[in-house]
């Protein structure tokens, strides 16, 4: 299928062109520090100065050492080399069903842009979730044979136990093999064929001890529970999805894709009630839109592609026009091929990312002049500054409510959108040496007007405050 290959090439090109990932940075800091320290993770937390010691469940434990060890072997070419894996992985498993029945070069192609479209947000950075989707598309393809042999649920659980210690997202992928475990244990109950049941039973049975299955025991996955229902006001991927969006675009055509499993004859009602919940997630949070596309793929795109087929080839098309379009679009399409291979082949070979994605002079700054003291740190930039600030506290990073108490979490959106009483909190809180802003941003205005405190370090990029009289190095 060289035409879904090069739809497929282009989004991995803009798979390998973005580096701005906020949260890369501070999961390879804690795989480092935690080396350093001789453990698999830290149980507490030794970052911030606004919640030291509170007890950390680190659901993205493993993702960390695998995207640290990927980048001191590799650099941060290997890091850009492990999303493109990734997202090679979850493509491939993701319409390995709609290559393998549809004989249309065109539709294959077609589906993998609607693919491409729904997935693409999930691989950059990568993130811990980007592993998460790989097992949620394998999972996904044994769902989809599941409904002729129950076993394959089974093998769709398998990748459990990695999931578990690699994202909390592995919530999602359970209720998701729960719900067509249930659908699916109705419609045996029904039709009186209980021995098929067995199998839910034991998949179940098999998620629920896998769950226990890391460093942090069963509490793990009862944190991740309870973080799935967190709000997450300042990340916008948590948001709904905008009207009029790349995003709404995607998952309309994401929608029209998943129709085909409603139109059939026979209905497989377990693999709708998995697209149903799915498309309201995405919905609900644009976070979820890949997982949208992964089973749109896997469970009803096959069959649409099937149905198309039928209807195109009952159209008349001359036997010359066609043979003579498939050579030109073959060799148009070998072209781009090479030419998507040597572009992946510069991108990952482009030079590590620093300004003005990242504050690189103002983290120097820091680490020479705070190293022990705990500051306030620009959102964006918190995971940055905890890979290259070594031993400075923060007030408030990614790692959000993992970490933080609801006092903490205040007190930094306060400062952060300028709230009544802002200049009482954390500025006023005498743990606080320095903040880190982005240059011309709102807070740099805010902070240039707050009596008690000065510019100590200014770029194009970033500005750092301190309290008027301090020290410097202290």
């Amino acid at each position: 299928m060289l035409a879904a290959a090069v739809v497929l090439g282009v989004f991995a090109l803009a798979v390998a062109s973005v580096d701005g990932d906020v949260d890369l940075w501070g999961r390879m800091a804690i795989a480092r520090d935690a080396e350093q320290s001789g453990a698999l993770l830290f149980p507490r937390d030794v970052y911030s100065y606004t919640a030291p010691g509170a007890p950390w469940f680190d659901h993205e434990w493993g993702f960390n050492h695998l995207a640290y060890g990927t980048f001191r072997a590799l650099g941060f070419g290997g890091i850009r080399l492990l999303r493109l894996v990734l997202f090679a992985l979850a493509a491939a498993l993701s319409l390995r069903g709609l290559f393998r029945e549809s004989r249309s070069p065109a539709l294959a192609a077609i589906a993998s842009a609607i693919w491409g479209a729904g997935a693409l947000v999930g691989f950059y950075g990568p993130r811990a979730a980007s592993v998460g989707y790989v097992f949620f598309a394998w999972m996904a393809m044994c769902l989809s044979r599941a409904e002729d042999d129950a076993r394959w649920l089974l093998f769709a659980v398998l990748p459990v136990p990695l999931w578990v210690n690699v994202h909390g997202g592995f919530f999602a992928g359970v209720a998701v093999a729960g719900l067509w475990g249930l659908v699916r244990l109705l419609q045996l109950w029904r039709r009186r064929r209980l021995r098929e049941a067995r199998w839910i039973g034991l998949a179940g049975a098999y998620c629920a001890l896998c769950a226990c299955l890391t460093p942090l025991g069963p509490s793990l996955a009862v944190a991740a529970v309870r973080q799935a229902f967190y709000a997450r006001p300042f990340i916008p991927e948590w948001d709904p999805i905008a009207p009029l969006s790349r995003e709404m675009a995607a998952a309309a055509l994401l929608v029209a894709a998943s129709l085909p499993a409603l139109l059939r004859r026979r209905r497989r009602l377990a693999e709708i009630a998995v697209l149903a919940a799915v498309a309201f997630a995405s919905f609900r949070h644009a976070r979820h839109l890949p997982f949208f596309a992964i089973s749109a793929a896997a469970l009803s795109m096959p069959i649409g592609a099937r149905w198309l087929e039928e209807k195109l080839a009952a159209i008349p098309v001359a036997r010359r026009l066609k043979v003579a379009a498939r050579a030109a679009a073959l060799a148009a399409l070998a072209i781009a091929f090479c030419g998507i291979g040597l572009e992946l082949g510069r991108k990952v070979g482009r030079p590590e990312p620093g300004e003005p994605l990242f504050p690189r002079a103002a983290a120097g700054y820091l680490r020479q002049r705070h190293a022990g003291d705990g500051g306030i740190v620009e959102f964006n930039w918190s995971m940055y500054s905890l890979f290259e600030d070594p031993g400075v506290k923060q007030a408030f990073d990614g790692r959000y409510t993992d970490v933080y108490p609801f006092a903490a979490y205040r007190a930094y959106f306060e400062w952060h959108f300028g709230l009544d009483g802002w200049e009482r909190g954390l500025v006023a809180d005498p743990r606080t040496r320095f903040a880190l802003v982005a240059s011309g941003s709102e807070r740099d205005r805010r902070m240039r007007g707050l009596p008690g405190w000065h510019v100590a370090h200014q770029d194009g990029v970033a500005t750092v405050f301190e309290p008027s009289g301090m020290t410097a190095g202290r």
